[in-house]
């Protein structure tokens, strides 16, 4: 998170543990930015990627 919050200043990261809903029952966490929406749509794509390159499943879109 702090790799994102240097490379993108102009943005803010929150992440928010879930414990679970009817789209994802799992517990798991939300992750969001919010600025500029095309600086956003730049981040939240690597984002992604960097987490899928550690194993972890993402899931993106609107929240239910």
């Amino acid at each position: 998170m702090q790799d994102f919050s240097a490379r993108y200043p102009a943005l803010k990261l929150s992440s928010l543990p879930n414990f679970g809903n009817q789209a994802i029952p799992d517990m798991h966490i939300e992750f969001g930015f919010t600025g500029q929406p095309a600086l956003v749509e730049i981040a939240i794509a690597e984002w992604a990627k960097a987490l899928r390159g550690l194993g972890y499943e993402v899931r993106t879109g609107d929240p239910e």
